[in-house]
C-alpha cells in the first residue's frame, strides 16, 4: 500500500468546507475537465478558461502534482485516498489489494503483446496491474460507479496508456 500521509493533508486542505466526496469528485472533473470532447473550439475555450479559473486552482495542482508523484510505477492513490477519506468502506468500496490484481493479470493476460486488448468490469487496479507487464496494451474498465470510472480515466492518462471507461447504468 502507498503511504498517501502527504496526499490526505493536501486533500483535507482542499476539501475544506464542503462535503469530502463533492470536494474529491470536483478535483477528478477538473483533472479530467481539458481531455473532454469539445463540439466547438468556442467551448473548449471557456472550458479551459473555467479551468484555469477554479478557486483552487493552486491547491488543486498541489493535489494533481502529488497523486502524479504516488501514481510512478502505476500506484493508484487516488483509490487508496478514495477508500481512506471518501468511501470510509461504504458502498463495498474496498479495492482489490494490489498484489491480488497482479496475480488477476498474469492469469487473465498471461503474456501480452503490445495492442492486445485487457478488460476490467471493475474499473482500476487491475488495468494498472495489466500495464505493468505491458503498458502498449488496449485497456477497457466499466463500472457501476462514476467516481471509480473517472479515477480509472486520470490513472490511464497519469500513466501514458490508452484506453477508454464506461460508466455502466444498472436498470431495474
Amino acid at each position: 500500500m502507498t503511504d498517501i500521509t502527504k496526499l490526505l493533508k493536501e486533500f483535507e486542505r482542499f476539501a475544506y468546507g464542503q462535503s469530502p466526496h463533492t470536494a474529491f469528485t470536483d478535483m477528478l472533473d477538473w483533472v479530467l475537465l481539458p481531455f473532454k470532447r469539445y463540439d466547438s473550439e468556442v467551448e473548449q475555450q471557456a472550458a479551459l478558461e473555467t479551468y484555469r479559473n477554479h478557486k483552487r486552482v493552486n491547491q488543486l495542482v498541489e493535489l494533481v502534482k502529488i497523486v502524479g508523484d504516488l501514481s510512478e510505477g502505476f500506484g493508484d492513490p487516488l483509490g487508496e485516498l478514495y477508500m481512506q477519506a471518501i468511501s470510509k468502506g461504504h458502498n463495498g468500496q474496498y479495492f482489490t489489494p494490489e498484489p491480488i490484481c497482479d496475480m488477476m493479470a498474469a492469469i487473465s493476460v498471461g503474456n501480452p503483446e503490445d495492442g492486445q486488448t485487457v478488460a476490467d468490469c471493475a474499473c482500476g487496479r487491475m488495468l494498472l496491474s495489466a500495464a505493468k507487464m505491458n503498458r502498449h496494451l488496449k485497456f477497457y474498465g466499466a463500472d457501476l460507479d462514476i467516481t471509480c470510472c473517472k479515477m480509472a480515466l486520470v490513472n490511464m492518462l497519469l500513466n501514458s496508456l490508452q484506453g477508454e471507461s464506461a460508466h455502466e447504468l444498472f436498470k431495474q
